[in-house]
This record gives C-alpha cells, structure tokens and sequence, in this order.
C-alpha cells in the first residue's frame, strides 16, 4: 500500500497530512488515515461488518471533509467498527456520498473526540491533492 498519509508532530492531539492522486482519493484517505491511526492491531483484519451508508452535505469543501471524518467517528463510536473499506460513490465541493464496511473495534490507540478546523488546509499539488488534518483526542 502507497504511504498516502502521515502522523505529525502534535503535543496532545493527532495531527495527520493526507494525499490523493484527486479529490476523491483525498476524501477516502482522510477516512482511512484516521482508523489506520485509531487502531492497535499491527495488520487490518478482513472486513466483516456491516456496510453503511453515508451523505453529508456542507457549505464548503473544508467544511465537507470535517463533516465526513466527524461522521466516521460518529458511527464508529455508534456501532463500534473502525472502517478500513471507503468507497466515496460522489462527491462535489459541498457533498459526499459512501459506502463503508468496517470490522469490530479493538482497543484504539487515542479516544478521538472529533475532526477540527484548527489548521485545517486542503490544497492542490503537482501530484493531486493535500490536507492537513487535527483531532481533538
């Protein structure tokens, strides 16, 4: 699997910068940045939860990727399951629309209490797309 995100330096929360080839790619890997982060197993487990569905809509697209990952971790709180399988069906600068499928939650690393705006950046490189993303843990 290509390195599509990274955990960066943060005193006390988790901060990632995440990359997709586009937008879509960007929005998936937010996702999945943020379970491969969650989760204390040293390899992803088959999937085997339920799939749920998403649609979010929002004023703008930095406010879509905070609402997006805010969801995740409302269902994942909800239901249980960290989501390792995204597939984003649509998506516009002010809405989303997925197909999750997770596997029961095991003992997560940090207790992720939501996505924020704080240094929230989503910006176009030579090789896609950029964000920078802080949880409050």
């Amino acid at each position: 699997m290509e390195n599509f995100y990274q955990i960066l330096e943060h005193v006390t929360d988790l901060k990632i910068k995440v990359s997709g080839k586009t937008l879509m790619d960007l929005f998936k890997n937010a996702g999945l940045a943020l379970f491969y982060s969650l989760d204390s197993r040293s390899q992803i487990p088959e999937m085997s939860g339920s799939v749920r569905t998403v649609a979010i809509k929002s004023a703008d697209r930095e406010s879509l990727l905070v609402d997006w990952l805010s969801e995740l971790l409302a269902l994942h709180d909800i239901h249980n399951e960290n989501y390792f399988e995204i597939n984003i069906t649509e998506l516009t600068d002010t809405s989303l629309s997925a197909e999750i499928r997770g596997t029961t939650s095991t003992q997560d690393r940090f207790d992720v209490k939501g996505a924020t705006y704080h240094d929230l950046k989503i910006e176009k490189t030579n090789e896609g797309f950029e964000a920078i993303v802080l949880f409050d843990i």
